[in-house]
């Protein structure tokens, strides 16, 4: 939870010597957009992205976990839109993103 609720926090650029970005990491930095991950991770713990403004997700082929919630409370119009990248995403790591985008479309139709 290093940067959790840095309110003011824009953009970051994760080193390529990173592997894990931990549980909470990036929780409610309420402005933070597009943070591309470096190819060196292979686990997104839950919760990190939690509460973002992620407008766009391009997972590396290294990412061989993503924990629940790990992208809850984002922009659900990118999760909404025909994205060939989501289907290997969910392939890869099964329930607990497409928990993120179910819940995330859902808000979409829901409240739009």
């Amino acid at each position: 939870s290093a940067f959790s609720r840095c309110r003011k926090l824009v953009s970051i650029n994760i080193p390529n010597s990173v592997t894990n970005i931990d549980t909470m990491a990036f929780y409610e930095c309420r402005v933070l957009e597009d943070t591309p991950i470096p190819n060196s991770v292979t686990t997104i713990g839950s919760h990190a992205f939690y509460g973002n403004q992620l407008t766009s997700l391009t997972i590396p082929d290294n990412v061989t976990t993503i924990e629940e919630f790990a992208f809850y409370k984002n922009n659900s119009n990118y999760f909404n839109k025909s994205n060939p990248d989501l289907t290997r995403i969910i392939n890869k790591t099964g329930r607990a993103l497409w928990l993120n985008i179910l819940i995330a479309v859902f808000t979409y139709f829901l409240f739009t």
